[in-house]
């Protein structure tokens, strides 16, 4: 009987030892996702604090997109980063603005990646408040561009903001 009680002690110190582990990695994985996703949220709000109030309240605004940069004329393009869409009469869904050309340029090609039709529009003007704004479209319908904001924010914890392009 002591042989039969010390395995069963063994297979119970077993099973405690590697629910122990599980339960390291679960709440080791929760953290790396809470982090994630409240870096995202400190980084919308430090790029673009009046943005981030506004969704945060419940009060989006449309923002119009304007057709050239200051003067009228188009705005000078890093090479790295693709011209806002040619279909000026759909919607687009802002999911990022970014003080770094790269950051804007990662997150973009992570959503192509995942098959998403995407553009970099580059910051207007050399004020140090301007941003790479990283957008998934054009769509066709707002109806569409809400449910792909919809799923970008499910699926990517991502913050969005659908866009009408032919606003001015």
């Amino acid at each position: 009987m002591s042989e039969e009680g010390s395995t069963r002690r063994q297979r119970a110190g077993a099973r405690g030892r590697i629910r122990a582990v599980l339960g390291t990695l679960v709440t080791a994985s929760l953290v790396v996702a809470a982090g994630f996703a409240i870096g995202v949220v400190a980084g919308l709000a430090l790029e673009d604090p009046a943005l981030m109030a506004n969704y945060v309240t419940g009060d989006p605004q449309e923002i119009a997109l304007e057709a050239g940069g200051p003067g009228g004329g188009s705005p000078q393009r890093d090479p790295r980063v693709r011209p806002p869409a040619l279909d000026p009469t759909g919607f687009s869904v802002q999911v990022g603005a970014f003080a770094d050309a790269e950051a804007a340029r990662e997150l973009a090609e992570d959503l192509e990646g995942a098959g998403y039709p995407v553009y970099v529009a580059a910051p207007e003007g050399e004020a140090e408040s301007a941003r790479w704004r990283v957008r998934v479209g054009p769509v066709s319908t707002r109806e569409r561009a809400e449910r792909v904001a919809r799923e970008l924010k499910s699926e990517r914890a991502l913050p969005t903001w659908v866009l009408d392009e032919s606003a001015s």
